[in-house]
């Protein structure tokens, strides 16, 4: 099974780190990452980056890491990691089925529920003959010649359904000659049924029948089986297509055996349930065992994945607003509230934010007069969300340049606040921005920039991945492992992308801690294996 680890702990960004291992999964060569809000369900796929196909990231030996670089504030949430190679592992029978009985109550005189809750309403014949023992629901028919059933409703026509069968004593004297499944009955001239015949001379055949207004039309398959075991009687009910096969537990199931036309009006009825009946001249009033009984509309699976719902994770907000480039995350920078800041001018270096515009919300009509008319017609449509404008503020030429390096490539810009001050998230399309100075003497280098902009949909693509230290950078600069660690650097540092050794971080591994993991260098290096084979998993 997959295994997805988050980690909200990058040093001065408020971004989520999220590693997916699917290295026990060799059929994912690709795997994706969703957050999901905790209160509302709603999932939003996380960007990959370098190599990628669609919202999923080439994995690296089973490996991956995600940047939620758009992760809410104070929201609670999770991660779903999911593959579209990843198989589909079929759930349990009791699981996925419409009806599931295991027959592990005990009942005297009738068998009451299924483990899913549906009630056997039609017993035939006289309850005495109906009991769950703990293990199996048991008929002893009384009389011969006499259908004994226990049905339910299935609430649905078209099913597979299947019983296990166990005959506690060969038959003297007749057959028992219907022993299985009875499906879409109506009444008791009218249904059809599928099962096993079994003679005093233990000789097994499997049938499928249909009954209609009391004449039964029958086809049969002689099979090479004792009574005595254990069987499988499966019955598939698709329009009027009906189909049976047998087989023996422990084994598997066969191809269909038997298959038949059913009349029209056998082809809506949804009662299902155990059959027995013993044949004319049987002398022995046979207890019939009936296990695991199991009708399911269509059989399913649950695809692989893996998810940290057991942890949630929040990223508290401490008060501060972000301006963030979902596709280029190393232009996002934090934007403070100005008012916080001090005057004149907010009186601090950096990006600032000064409010928001009037907002406008677009017509959603537009109004026509046609040719000959008196009165205008209407012509409506969904309104529009926000447009308005983002005011900031720059304290510094160098300011300045940054938000202008920020809008620049022309992709939507996220906004994001804290809620108290009742701004939603909004991913902009910015237009004209307007740089203008605050005081008369242009050399002051405050400025004052309106950003108009249109809320639009989160915009889809990958991400070029987060600023900071990479591994490749590391490696051009210091060839060695012994000039790595003089310089203070950790496997914190390579993951994680934080190059200054001095940002505290609980999670920071030493050299020590890593060389620990493993006993003896010497004999990894003995072996012949290489880093790179080390990393291929070699």
């Amino acid at each position: 099974m997959p295994i997805i680890s988050a980690y909200a702990d990058h040093p001065t960004r408020p971004y989520v780190r999220v590693e997916i291992d699917w290295a026990d999964v060799p059929a994912a060569t690709h795997a994706g990452v969703y957050r999901v809000d905790v209160a509302t369900g709603e999932c939003t796929p996380l960007r990959p980056y370098i190599c990628y196909d669609g919202w999923e990231l080439l994995l690296s030996c089973g490996h991956g890491t995600f940047w939620d670089t758009e992760a809410p504030f104070d929201t609670a949430f999770y991660y779903v990691t999911t593959s579209s190679e990843a198989p589909c592992i079929p759930l349990s029978l009791a699981e996925t089925s419409t009806v599931y009985d295991s027959y592990t109550r005990t009942e005297v005189d009738t068998w009451a529920a299924a483990d899913t809750g549906q009630t056997y309403a039609e017993l035939a014949g006289a309850d005495t003959q109906y009991d769950v023992n703990g293990t199996r629901g048991t008929i002893t028919p009384d009389a011969v010649s006499a259908s004994r059933y226990a049905l339910l409703d299935a609430g649905i026509s078209d099913y597979g359904a299947r019983i296990n069968l166990t005959a506690q004593t060969i038959p003297t004297g007749g057959d028992i000659d219907a022993y299985g499944i009875n499906a879409r009955w109506v009444d008791d001239n009218n249904y059809a049924r599928a099962g096993m015949t079994i003679t005093s001379a233990d000789v097994c055949t499997l049938f499928l029948t249909q009954v209609l207004g009391g004449v039964a039309t029958t086809t049969t398959l002689a099979l090479t089986a004792t009574a005595l075991n254990i069987h499988t009687v499966e019955i598939s009910l698709r329009g009027d297509q009906m189909r049976a096969r047998v087989w023996a537990i422990p084994g598997a199931a066969p191809d269909w055996m038997l298959e038949t036309t059913l009349d029209a009006t056998l082809r809506t009825s949804t009662m299902v349930g155990a059959h027995a009946r013993r044949g004319a001249g049987n002398l022995t009033p046979t207890v019939l065992s009936f296990d695991e009984f199991i009708v399911n509309e269509c059989p399913r699976c649950e695809t692989v994945t893996a998810d940290t719902s057991a942890t949630p994770t929040t990223i508290a907000n401490d008060g501060g607003f972000w301006l963030k480039d979902p596709v280029r995350p190393c232009n996002d920078r934090p934007v403070p509230l100005c008012q916080t800041s001090g005057v004149p001018g907010c009186g601090a270096e950096g990006i600032l934010f000064v409010g928001i515009g009037p907002e406008v919300y677009a017509s959603n009509s537009l109004s026509l007069r046609p040719m000959n008319r008196r009165r205008n017609i209407a012509i409506t449509r969904p309104r529009g969300d926000a447009t308005t404008a983002l005011r900031l503020q720059t304290m510094t030429f160098t300011n300045r340049d940054e938000l202008l390096d920020l809008v620049e490539p022309g992709s939507p810009l996220l906004f994001q606040g804290p809620s108290e001050y009742g701004i939603p998230d909004r991913y902009m399309d910015i237009r004209d921005v307007q740089v203008s100075p605050e005081l008369s003497d242009l050399r002051i280098q405050i400025r004052s920039e309106t950003l108009p902009y249109n809320t639009v949909d989160r915009p889809a693509g990958s991400t070029q991945g987060i600023c900071g230290t990479r591994v490749a950078d590391i490696c051009d600069l210091y060839p060695t492992w012994d000039a790595l660690a003089a310089t203070g650097f950790t496997w914190d540092d390579l993951i994680r992308g934080a190059a200054d050794p001095a940002i505290a971080n609980p999670l920071r591994r030493t050299w020590d801690d890593v060389q620990a993991e493993f006993v003896d260098w010497d004999a990894v290096e003995a072996g012949g294996r290489t880093w790179t084979g080390l990393l291929e998993g070699d």
